[in-house]
């Protein structure tokens, strides 16, 4: 998810470098300014994540990430892989994302390349708007019944999604 971000900053920064950009579950609802009720929100997630970080990813791992129908397995390396984490240096890199993600609307209208999306289906994705702020146009491909993780929830699937979308190459 963090990638869709890093995506739209290698975009504009450096799109002579790209051939493409492929995003794989991000980029759902293009941002810009948090309202002062989401940085609220934002602000008692890191408060939680200082206190209880182990507890914290965790739980919203489990509340956000996967559907009830997924595999405890793959739920539970996700969380580990999480809870080994140096949570000094998480937590910095998702406050910078949090600063990073409110220019996503800008940065996509200075895209030169089509955004295309291997999303899970979890959450909608706000194709429309995407379509409007990506100034070379945007499309989706979803891996149905998967979490953020289609590429470890349905690994098939998503191969196949991501096949299409190579196949699709950068043409608008």
């Amino acid at each position: 998810s963090m990638s869709g971000d890093i995506l739209l900053l290698m975009g504009t920064t450096y799109p002579e470098a790209l051939t493409g950009i492929v995003g794989i579950d991000n980029l759902q609802h293009p941002t810009s300014k948090y309202t002062e009720a989401q940085m609220e929100e934002m602000e008692s997630f890191f408060a939680m994540m200082n206190k209880n970080f182990s507890g914290t990813v965790e739980s919203y791992t489990k509340q956000n990430l996967f559907p009830p129908s997924a595999d405890t397995s793959i739920v539970n390396r996700v969380i580990t892989d999480f809870k080994k984490s140096d949570s000094a240096i998480a937590i910095k890199v998702l406050r910078s994302m949090v600063d990073v993600s409110q220019k996503e609307k800008e940065m996509m209208q200075q895209l030169n390349h089509k955004l295309i999306l291997v999303n899970s289906d979890m959450t909608a994705t706000a194709i429309d708007s995407l379509k409007k702020y990506c100034k070379a146009s945007a499309e989706v491909v979803y891996v149905n019944g998967t979490g953020h993780y289609p590429m470890i929830e349905k690994p098939h699937e998503f191969n196949v999604a991501l096949e299409k979308v190579i196949r699709m190459g950068g043409r608008n």
